[in-house]
């Protein structure tokens, strides 16, 4: 551990393109000898962490953390080989800009591992307790600082090892954001693949950093305590239903995605998944009553049909990504809905199903596997996604055979 902080000195000298730090950080992805740092920067650039057993002495330093535009400036940077069951204290370095230092500073504990509980005679398997907080749900209507968090922080943060969010992080807002506004706050001077395929990203891009920047007692938690995250449908668009259910046309359905994809460069990434596909994004030409897709910029090979969701055509509307009812309703793609792959017949092409509607180009998403098993002592944790496959449900007729 050692020769790995001087090397990483020694690559800080040499170079440095430390960028501003608008949010974060946000801990997560920790376990008994390691723990991941998020931050946003105001333009591409990247961080590192200094860390340390003591507020005083932060004698280590992390690898580097690169953000990018495609993430919306977002980045992590895993710090392994640390002690189990102790505290360290870190500090994200990049450039403050308008930020206090204290903001940019916290603290956490790692988690125990058997060696730190084993006894021989009493507690052979090495065995131990642990404590965490589970909730679902940041409304920010009535207060947007959210006090809850402030309240915890006093009262339980030392006695914990770890938070859960099951969903609703957050709810929709700012949503209508344009890709004007985005590029100025970005310092974009291009625009990225995710944003040309989908551009209603940058609106929920957006939605997480306002609940960062309104939420001061949300950031402030976040800094201190370690969190995991399952996605609900606030994440994606109020009460999404039948993203499992080919030939559904619903703009909230097609929006998954999209909201996914956002939600991995905020909070996904503290999650330890297994599955290694992830969302696929594109362009496709279209064929009326034909079930062949064409997207010549694609290798279809690639995808791994086992780890793989349905296939969305997306909404295209600047605000499909909006919570308004009325927008169900109106405009929208013609193609726009829930469709099947069947098969993938090369390189270029696949088959779903149903066949679309109309001739056309339109951007779409294959969606992938978000649910995981984490196991801390003789606790397995099961964390489940009840949004990316759920089928439509007649509520005339609620116990369908067959229908999740």
């Amino acid at each position: 551990m050692r020769i790995r902080v001087v090397a990483t000195l020694l690559f800080f000298g040499s170079a440095s393109t430390a960028a501003e730090i608008t949010h974060g950080p946000i801990l997560g992805r920790l376990s008994s000898s390691g723990i991941g740092v998020w931050a946003r920067t105001k333009q591409p650039g990247e961080f590192h962490v200094r860390y340390g057993t003591t507020p005083e002495s932060l004698d280590q330093t992390s690898g580097v953390a690169h953000t990018n535009l495609d993430r919306d400036n977002t980045g992590w940077v895993h710090i392994t080989g640390l002690e189990p069951y102790t505290t360290y204290y870190y500090e994200v370095m990049g450039e403050p800009g308008s930020r206090s230092p204290e903001e940019l500073r916290g603290d956490f504990r790692t988690l125990p591992n058997a060696d730190t509980h084993r006894h021989v005679q009493f507690n052979p398997d090495g065995l131990f307790n642990f404590r965490f907080e589970y909730a679902c749900g940041n409304q920010q209507r009535v207060d947007p600082s959210l006090p809850t968090f402030r309240t915890m922080l006093e009262r339980i943060e030392a006695s914990i090892d770890f938070a859960i969010l099951d969903g609703d992080w957050m709810y929709e807002e700012v949503r209508e954001y344009t890709a004007d506004q985005w590029r100025m706050q970005s310092a974009a001077r291009t625009t990225p693949r995710i944003v040309g395929l989908a551009p209603t990203i940058m609106g929920v891009w957006e939605n997480y950093k306002l609940y960062l920047k309104r939420g001061k007692n949300l950031a402030a938690w976040h800094r201190e305590v370690p969190s995991f995250f399952m996605f609900d449908d606030h994440e994606i668009l109020n009460d999404v239903n039948g993203t499992g259910t080919p030939g559904l046309r619903n703009r909230r359905a097609v929006f998954r995605d999209i909201g996914i994809e956002a939600w991995y460069h905020y909070l996904g990434w503290s999650n330890p998944v297994d599955w290694s596909q992830n969302i696929h994004f594109g362009r496709a030409e279209l064929k009326a009553g034909q079930d062949i897709i064409v997207d010549s910029s694609a290798d279809f090979r690639e995808l791994k049909m086992s780890e793989s969701g349905t296939l969305t055509i997306h909404w295209g509307t600047p605000d499909a990504g909006v919570n308004n009812t009325q927008l169900d309703r109106i405009g929208g793609d013609p193609n726009a809905g829930v469709y099947e792959i069947t098969e993938i017949v090369d390189r270029n092409r696949l088959r779903v199903s149903p066949a679309p509607k109309q001739d056309g180009e339109a951007s779409y998403s294959v969606g992938r596997f978000n649910h995981f098993r984490q196991k801390i002592t003789n606790t397995e944790f099961f964390y489940v996604d009840t949004r990316s496959h759920r089928q439509m449900h007649d509520l005339s007729n609620p116990f369908i055979e067959g229908v999740s």
